[in-house]
């Protein structure tokens, strides 16, 4: 039975194409100084060409795959200059905003995201510490006066703070003294639709954060598990963040494909619908999983999550269960198509290559017993994700096996259990998650001090980055065919 490649997984070369456009849109200056309309201009002019090369199907898929480039290059431009025609204050001016985040301490500043009423565009305010910038919480209007600045540049392990900070939306930032601001009730009507609906989800996640306070949950254990269930992670300090990335078990912290797919697994059952997956019910469950990624702020990796968990919905109401690799592909376009900075973002990466990584290596090492499948899984996510690792942090956690034995089961009882203690407050429901949120924190303490517990001063290059998926791409076409799968042609594999 023949296996072709790019007939079997279409969006795949589709999505390559749209990063490597992105990427040049980024890396070459030149194109933010050509006229507006020269890039789209080429982009339909190839587009017009590959229609009328039906005959030749090889330069029509070339064509297609160069016209997706442009398109990259186009949408990457564009949101370059979104950023650089912004009116950044030359004075200090006065300024009516809310705030759209829990308050972050730092050393002598309170970092709060702040959304402007005028024009709806998010900067980020660093206002002088004190005990009324500790207090602020979503949905507070302000009257600042400060000046907004381009968000200053910082370069460290290969993360560029600037571009990250445009990535996730913010057009400047400020520093505000104590002086200079006061509470003030503010209206949103100029304010886009969409951030509306994010503070006012952001107001509920702080109502419900409180809620953990008030069930006993404090410090470490608040901040574990505000940031696993809730997205928030301003309440996690340097520390505890040192203890999670050494044992490596970050990936519990930042909230992805395992919380959203638990929540789907749950849903689903809740519904009644894994034998016959009707319409309403699957639509329902992503209306729920959407609802709670608004809810968690919306970040990247959630993102990804959720397209993922909102295409496999759609199929599934077919029966169509077998396009993982499409379902991740179309997950990347759309986020890539929306916000080209995402290209940039190390959690876009890590989730990306952890996902690419489990799909494509774990087919070649199912096993039925459930204890070496996690073993298996941990270790083909590992495969895509440790150059990333090193490369951005610095480090390799080398019990990694360990603990996601230990961190996955907990992380699933830490999840239902929070869930329970939110629509039940029942005490002793509460005193229990807390409890199993501190038994995870001690283990992870404890093994952050046996001996290599990290290897630490990491720096690869981008190049050796690269020389390592090709060397793990290599590989892994080599198992292919020590399986039996010899290669045809380029296109073609017989199975």
């Amino acid at each position: 039975m023949p296996y072709p490649i790019a007939y079997n997984h279409p969006l795949l070369p589709i999505a390559i194409s749209l990063m490597l456009g992105i990427l040049a849109g980024f890396s070459l200056p030149a194109l933010l100084e050509l006229p507006a309309f020269v890039l789209p201009v080429v982009f339909f002019t190839v587009v017009g060409i590959a229609i009328m090369a039906g005959r030749w199907p090889v330069a029509q898929s070339m064509l297609i795959m160069v016209s997706v480039v442009v398109l990259g290059g186009v949408l990457a431009v564009h949101r370059q200059q979104s950023f650089l025609a912004y009116p950044y204050d030359k004075t200090v001016k006065t300024r009516m905003a809310v705030v759209a985040s829990e308050p972050s301490e730092k050393a002598k500043t309170t970092a709060v995201d702040l959304v402007l009423t005028a024009n709806g565009r998010k900067v980020k305010g660093y206002l002088q510490k004190n005990e009324r910038s500790r207090n602020l919480k979503p949905g507070d209007g302000l009257l600042f006066t400060a000046r907004i600045a381009p968000c200053v540049e910082r370069l460290a392990g290969g993360f560029g703070y600037r571009r990250y900070m445009e990535g996730n939306g913010f057009a400047g930032q400020c520093y505000v003294r104590s002086d200079s601001w006061q509470q003030q009730t503010v209206r949103l009507d100029s304010v886009p639709r969409i951030m509306r609906a994010r503070i006012g989800a952001l107001i509920l996640r702080h109502h419900l954060l409180e809620r953990y306070r008030l069930l006993g949950a404090a410090d470490d254990s608040y901040g574990v598990l505000a940031a696993m269930t809730l997205g928030d992670r301003s309440a996690l300090s340097p520390s505890l963040r040192e203890v999670y990335a050494v044992s490596g078990a970050s990936h519990v912290l930042a909230l992805s494909g395992l919380h959203l797919g638990i929540l789907y697994m749950l849903l689903t059952f809740l519904a009644m619908s894994r034998q016959r997956r009707h319409i309403w019910s699957q639509t329902l469950i992503v209306t729920a999983v959407w609802a709670f990624a608004l809810l968690t702020g919306l970040s990247v990796s959630v993102v990804r999550s959720a397209v993922m968990i909102s295409t496999f919905a759609l199929f599934s109401i077919g029966f169509r269960f077998q396009a993982s690799l499409n379902l991740l592909c179309l997950s990347a376009i759309i986020i890539l198509a929306n916000n080209p900075y995402a290209l940039f973002d190390a959690g876009f990466q890590l989730s990306f290559m952890a996902v690419l990584s489990i799909l494509l290596f774990m087919p070649l090492m199912g096993s039925k017993n459930i204890v070496i499948s996690c073993l298996q899984v941990s270790i083909a996510a590992q495969l895509g994700v440790a150059p990333l690792l090193a490369f951005y942090f610095g480090r390799f956690a080398t019990y990694f096996l360990i603990t996601n034995l230990i961190v996955l089961p907990t992380a699933y009882l830490i999840l239902y259990g929070s869930l329970a203690m939110l629509i039940v407050p029942w005490p002793p429901i509460g005193a229990a998650v807390v409890s199993l949120v501190d038994w995870i924190n001690r283990i992870l303490s404890q093994m952050n001090r046996w001996p290599l517990a990290s290897i630490e001063g990491l720096q690869p290059s981008v190049l050796q980055v690269m020389v390592y998926y090709l060397v793990i791409a290599c590989l892994f076409y080599m198992v292919i065919i020590w399986k039996g799968k010899r290669p045809k042609s380029v296109f073609r594999w017989d199975t």
